[in-house]
């Protein structure tokens, strides 16, 4: 939420807007790319599969240039 980084708080942002302190704070949060608490399960998973595959080229790579030096 860009009114959260210029320094405003939850608190004054809530009484602003009309709405709970707590669905403030859940759209801060939400707004956090680097907040995983907030994600579903099957966006966690998603996340853990990209490591996964992201593991699996890096070995493909370093295959293919063993393998190209032989």
């Amino acid at each position: 939420m860009a009114l959260h980084k210029t320094g405003r708080s939850a608190n004054s942002l809530a009484k602003e807007y009309n709405v709970s302190v707590s669905t403030v704070t859940k759209w801060i949060n939400q707004a956090n790319p680097n907040n995983t608490k907030v994600l579903s399960d099957n966006e966690r998973a998603l996340i853990k599969e990209n490591h996964r595959l992201k593991e699996e080229l890096d070995i493909l790579k370093r295959a293919a240039v063993l393998l190209a030096k032989n």
